[in-house]
């Protein structure tokens, strides 16, 4: 009787392995696309370019050293931005798929927004040097612009 019950559970599990291997595929499996390439100089890790896709999906933002470049995943040219004047280390884009916000701006942590359509380059919060956020009405906090670590939309 066990030895009937243990030959029953190899069968079954045998038959479920077989069903499994023969079942078609419901999709193919999603494809890797070169989408751009950023140049740098030299072996040094810090080097390292950053990058981001948009919200969208559509576009691609890298930096290469202290310049910002946007290309289309459709392939075409990569739009070239106004260079900052420390190396780029961190973007992101906001949710309208036209900003971009990296550091780099002055300083290593100054922050840019860049307009994707109109090339251009202006500070973040320029005007200021701080900002302050309430938090409930409790405390109140202030931090200086260019001590954000990595801002997010």
């Amino acid at each position: 009787m066990k030895r009937a019950l243990v030959l029953l559970a190899i069968i079954a599990v045998g038959g479920v392995v077989v069903f499994r291997g023969r079942r078609p595929l419901d999709r193919e499996p999603p494809r890797l696309t070169w989408i751009a390439t950023a140049h740098q100089f030299g072996p040094v890790g810090y080097r390292d370019p950053a990058g981001a896709i948009s919200p969208d999906g559509q576009w691609i933002a890298y930096s290469e050293g202290r310049f910002l470049r946007v290309r289309s995943v459709g392939g075409g040219p990569s739009v070239e931005l106004p260079p900052g004047e420390a190396q780029i280390r961190n973007i992101a884009w906001s949710p309208d798929n036209r900003t971009i916000l990296a550091d780099g701006f002055q300083t290593q942590g100054g922050w840019a927004l860049y307009d994707r359509v109109a090339g251009t380059r202006r500070g973040l919060w320029h005007d200021r040097e701080s900002i302050t956020a309430k938090l409930g009405d409790v405390a109140t906090s202030t931090a200086k612009v260019a001590e954000l670590g990595q801002p997010a939309w």
